[in-house]
């Protein structure tokens, strides 16, 4: 910059060589034609006249050149100030031109970007994003306004993506060539912790609705049904995939899929088959029966790496093994990579030992149904063998002496009907003279089988007649009784 001095002199030097030369000119023209001693005189005048005006001159260009040299100076100034304090602050800032090129970052953006300003200078901003953003026109907009907003920017050194909080303001076009300046915040561990807490919240509605259908869901495929369905409707998931084995095959069954399309199932149901419960590749967790997959796209290894294209950017598996193979497998799945963490291992373990119990309930029920079936088969054996057995049988508490139950062959033998023969007892089938033999040999009623011996019977009109009688001691609904069933002996005339 050109001192003020400078300033001054090469303004008021011309002027006065300028000025002394039009006097000497025009003077010697008119001593030429009169040559007198006074217009000598008005030459050494002249000079003077020309000195003090070309200093007076200097004096002002001088002072005037002072102000703005000194104004030029503080802005001089205030732009290194500002340049450091840009180069240094933590926030990344960028300079757009009017059509969103980027004409100017400082180191904290490079950072951010993960690009040299060199590399990054004549891009267009929204070729920074990244590329699954759904924001991405809703961040060029903002562009338009002083609206902050949310961005994930994707760094061209492979580093993952960052999320980005974007200010954006105008600058005046007269004053900057750039249309734009943006401040770039990296909001990325806030944004996570927020989304960390947002799962855990949603996982512990999951977690719960999903020990609501371990007791209220009657079957293992019910069951991994809503557990699949719970998994995305708490928002703890972008997508679910479940599925049981087929005990007839030994393979996994028809699955279960809530968030992915046709296409994506086939491909969940294909890895599903492969899975081995062991953790491969680059999966990180592995925790009692948890697998985790934080980066589905950069695993190829990985039996869910065809799923990264409809995109899932992580997945955690969770089976439930028999003692031949997964009883039940349900894989959960989001969006991007590096979703689960220790803790949220740690919250889908718990969510898998609650599966494990309400299989384990489920298998036990189904086991419980079996036996009572079974009894219930041999029950109605027996109970055929009692009813149409054709000779007379009833069954009578020990305590009470009522009838509990008798077959036809009774009924038809001793004429009551069976609602009749219920309401009584067996002291009244006896004659009065054997009633009191009949307690003491109640009394003495022993468990097992016992051969009565001879015993007298009436029947329902009064007739008296010899049997035989064999019992067995039961129980019956609970209470002590016995299965009697006597046999007419005949007699000798």
């Amino acid at each position: 910059m050109r001192l003020p001095r400078d300033s001054a002199f090469r303004v008021a030097f011309p002027y006065a060589v300028i000025a002394s030369l039009w006097i000497l000119l025009s003077d010697v023209a008119l001593g030429a034609v009169a040559p007198l001693a006074w217009e000598r005189l008005s030459i050494f005048k002249g000079l003077i006249f020309v000195a003090v005006t070309s200093l007076a001159l200097y004096a002002l260009v001088l002072r005037a050149s002072m102000k703005a040299y000194e104004e030029a100076q503080r802005a001089h100034a205030a732009e290194r100030v500002l340049d450091q304090v840009v180069s240094t602050v933590p926030v990344g800032v960028v300079l757009l031109s009017s059509d969103e090129v980027v004409t100017y970052m400082n180191p904290a953006a490079e950072a951010l970007t993960g690009s040299s300003a060199a590399d990054t200078v004549g891009r267009r901003f929204r070729e920074l994003l990244a590329r699954d953003d759904d924001v991405v026109t809703a961040a060029v907009d903002v562009l338009n306004g002083e609206v902050p907003l949310k961005v994930r920017l994707a760094p061209s050194d492979g580093s993952p993506a960052k999320t980005v909080l974007v200010h954006a303001a105008r600058i005046d076009p007269a004053a900057l060539e750039s249309g734009r300046v943006l401040a770039l915040s990296d909001v990325t561990d806030v944004h996570r912790e927020a989304a960390r807490s947002a799962q855990e919240l949603a996982l512990s509605r999951h977690l719960a609705g999903s020990l609501l259908a371990c007791n209220g869901e009657p079957d293992r495929t019910s069951l991994i049904e809503q557990v699949v369905q719970q998994a995305v409707e708490s928002g703890a998931f972008r997508a679910a995939w479940g599925a049981v084995r087929d005990m007839r095959t030994g393979r996994l069954g028809e699955s279960m899929v809530v968030g992915l399309d046709d296409v994506a199932r086939q491909a969940a149901d294909t890895a599903a088959q492969r899975f081995s419960g062991r953790p491969s590749g680059t999966d990180r967790l592995a925790i009692e029966g948890v697998v985790i997959t934080n980066d589905v796209r950069r695993d190829p290894t990985s039996i869910w790496y065809p799923l990264a294209e409809h995109g899932v950017g992580a997945v955690a598996t969770l089976a439930v093994f028999g003692g031949d193979g997964p009883i039940a497998v349900v894989a959960v799945f989001s969006a991007l990579p590096g979703s689960f963490d220790e803790a949220t291992a740690e919250m889908l373990k718990t969510l898998l030992g609650a599966l494990s119990l309400c299989l384990e309930r489920i298998s036990l029920n189904e086991l419980r149904l079996a036996a009572e079936e079974q009894v219930e088969v041999s029950e109605a054996g027996y109970r055929l063998l009692f009813d149409q057995n054709p000779l007379p049988m009833w069954v009578y508490d020990l305590e009470t002496l009522r009838f509990l139950a008798v077959n036809d062959a009774a009924v038809t033998k001793y004429g009551w009907s069976r609602d009749e023969f219920l309401g009584m007892t067996i002291a009244q089938i006896r004659p009065a003279s054997e009633v009191g033999l009949l307690m003491d040999n109640i009394a003495r009623v022993s468990e097992g089988f016992e051969d009565a011996g001879l015993w007298t019977h009436i029947d329902s009109s009064g007739r008296q007649f010899p049997v035989h009688v064999y019992s067995h001691t039961i129980l019956w609904e609970g209470h002590p009784a016995e299965l009697v069933m006597p046999q007419e002996v005949a007699t000798v005339a």
